[in-house]
């Protein structure tokens, strides 16, 4: 009976553990489940420049800022912690954007000409200025409700419960 009581108040830890493992594992599988399997639409790559490269990961940084946020006896808060795009990539967002452009200084390049001989460009200052960009960012879920979790987390209770009865 101690045991059970034990397990009662780790249970909120595990299913912190848990569910901080499968909302990381959406980044490797590049899916969201659910009730069913929903794959990430795969990003607009028209030059290849990415080929090869997994979804929503550039530095890491939105998948090491899933944390457990909040954890008391009868709940958890698992969510994505001071990274102001994650809201963005999970629910999608489809509108205009404004777009502040600092002012700033263009550097010096060369560019080769088809006859050997190289171009060299000046440097050109740029005013601030700002522009509208039209923004279409799919849903890419990987974090929230799911029942697939949901039943993860019970077969693990269900599998330390009959441990201890036995």
């Amino acid at each position: 009976m101690e045991e059970l009581s034990k397990l009662h108040r780790q249970f909120p830890t595990i299913a912190g553990t848990e569910g901080k493992a499968f909302f990381k594992e959406r980044f490797r599988a590049q899916n969201w489940i659910d009730t069913h399997t929903e794959p990430w639409k795969p990003r607009k790559d028209p030059k290849g420049k990415h080929k090869g490269k997994a979804i929503l990961v550039q530095s890491g940084a939105l998948k090491r800022s899933i944390k457990v946020l909040h954890k008391d006896r009868s709940h958890v808060i698992i969510g994505s912690a001071n990274i102001p795009y994650a809201q963005v990539h999970n629910e999608g967002f489809r509108g205009k954007v404004k777009q502040t452009v600092k002012a700033h200084t263009r550097r010096k390049h060369q560019r080769a000409l088809r006859n050997g001989k190289t171009v060299s460009f000046l440097p050109q200052k740029v005013k601030q200025y700002s522009r509208t960009l039209n923004m279409n960012i799919p849903k890419r879920q990987f974090i929230g409700d799911s029942a697939y979790l949901g039943k993860r987390l019970e077969r693990k209770l269900n599998a330390r419960i009959l441990k201890i009865i036995k």
